[in-house]
Formats: C-alpha cells, sequence, structure tokens
C-alpha cells in the first residue's frame, strides 16, 4: 500500500520503477525473458556487434553487470561471440533474433498498458523527467558535492 506522506523522491522512484519492471516483466515471462535482457538485446540488435564495455556504455550498466548477463544470454543462445574490433565482440544469433521479434510484440502490448494506466500526458511527463535523470546520471556527481559542500 502508498503511503501519501512519503515525499522522498528516491523511495518513491524506487518503488515506481520495481512496479513497472515487474510490469513488463510478466510480459515476456512466457518467452524466458526479463525486461532488462530484452533491453540488452534491442541495443544488441541495434549495433550489430559489440564489445562489452561499449555495451556497458550503451546500456547505462557496470560492465561486470553486462558480462555476467552476457553469459546467461550465450547460455540460452541468443548471442553469440563473433565480428572485428577491439575485444571481445558479440552479436544476436538467429535464436536471439526470433526471440527478440517476439519480444518486441510483447513489450509493443506492455507500453500500450502504462500508456492506458498513465494517460498520455503523464507518460510524456515521465518520459520527460526519466530523460533529465539519465541524462543527470552523467554529470552528477558535481551536484552532489556541491550540495555536501554546502552543509
Amino acid at each position: 500500500m502508498a503511503n501519501k506522506n512519503n515525499r522522498c523522491i528516491c523511495t518513491n522512484l524506487r518503488r515506481s520503477s520495481g512496479a513497472v519492471i515487474e510490469y513488463y516483466d510478466r510480459w515476456f515471462s512466457e518467452l524466458g525473458l526479463t525486461s532488462a535482457q530484452y533491453h540488452l538485446l534491442l541495443v544488441l540488435s541495434q549495433w550489430g556487434t559489440i564489445n562489452a564495455t561499449d555495451w556497458a556504455k550503451c546500456v547505462g550498466l557496470e560492465r561486470s553487470t553486462v558480462v555476467r548477463n552476457i553469459q546467461g544470454l550465450s547460455r540460452r543462445g541468443w548471442i553469440e561471440e563473433g565480428g572485428a574490433g577491439r575485444g571481445k565482440q558479440y552479436r544476436l544469433s538467429e535464436a536471439g533474433n526470433e526471440i527478440l521479434q517476439k519480444a518486441r510484440k510483447r513489450w509493443e502490448s506492455a507500453q500500450d498498458g502504462m500508456r492506458d494506466l498513465l494517460g498520455d500526458e503523464d507518460t510524456d511527463t515521465l518520459l520527460r523527467i526519466a530523460d533529465k535523470l539519465q541524462a543527470w546520471k552523467l554529470t552528477g556527481d558535481s551536484l552532489i558535492l556541491e550540495k555536501k559542500q554546502e552543509n
């Protein structure tokens, strides 16, 4: 149950994020896929081939997190090694392309459902705020340091 007196941005974003992830994961569950894995496969499909370091930068995760995910995606047969470039390169396998096509339809349905829940105006506001927070993540350390020095 939501606490209407909780004005903590961090707590509310974490709870909301968990609810949204759970919602999307339910859409992907019959495919044996999570929303996080879907995003990784989608980014890989856009790049063609990529190494773990660059892949991590593209998705905003630590390299070690991407490496752990690579192991699982490889075990499922959804990605494979291959391609030229620095470091070990990864690409979608045929099975990865197939699962991504199936998952894309489910993602579209999940998106429609979320937009129905929130409404167009709140969806657009949420996406605008998310863009702002994600851009801030890249440069936000100075803000944290400035606030610490004020106190």
